[in-house]
């Protein structure tokens, strides 16, 4: 079953029996077949607290392992979207995944990734007095693993958590 959200019907009640219900549609089997639940209770409000239980029991909370390390999604990243870039964007683009990027994050598996290891990857460039190549960096990183999140390989952008080094002129 994918991590896509599951349909939920509106509360509606039976005519014969009296009793409300709520459907949850949860895709098809490996057959092809429907699978749905069906929530019951004998007031509209009982039924919709079941339901709700139910759905946070639905919702996804671990990522399926995807076998891929930082370094080689952003090489699938890369290969992927190369296409849409002009040659200059490429050749930087593939400058700070080879040089800033994969040398702090490549070893380390994609689901795994925390804002406190792209936090740190940020400070070892900015420690080399690169401010502006930390923020660049951080923003590819962020537009890779939004594509992940695109591509159900991810949960959530663990960069998200982590903002722009300021520009300091000292």
């Amino acid at each position: 079953m994918s991590n896509k959200a599951h349909n939920r019907s509106k509360p509606h009640r039976h005519a014969r029996t009296k009793h409300w219900a709520i459907q949850f549609s949860l895709g098809t089997d490996a057959n092809g077949k429907r699978k749905r639940k069906i929530i019951t209770g004998s007031t509209k409000a009982e039924t919709v607290a079941r339901a709700d239980a139910f759905e946070k029991t639905l919702a996804p909370t671990d990522t399926p392992p995807t076998g891929h390390t930082v370094a080689s999604y952003l090489d699938l990243w890369y290969a992927a979207k190369r296409t849409s870039w002009k040659p200059r964007t490429q050749e930087l683009y593939r400058h700070q995944i080879d040089r800033h990027i994969v040398p702090h994050l490549g070893d380390i598996r994609l689901e795994d990734l925390t804002p406190l290891d792209v936090q740190d990857m940020m400070t070892n460039i900015l420690n080399g007095g690169h401010a502006s190549t930390a923020n660049k960096c951080r923003r590819q990183l962020f537009s890779a693993l939004k594509q992940a999140v695109r591509w159900e390989v991810l949960l959530k952008n663990p960069v998200e958590a982590c903002r722009r080094t300021p520009y300091c002129r000292a």
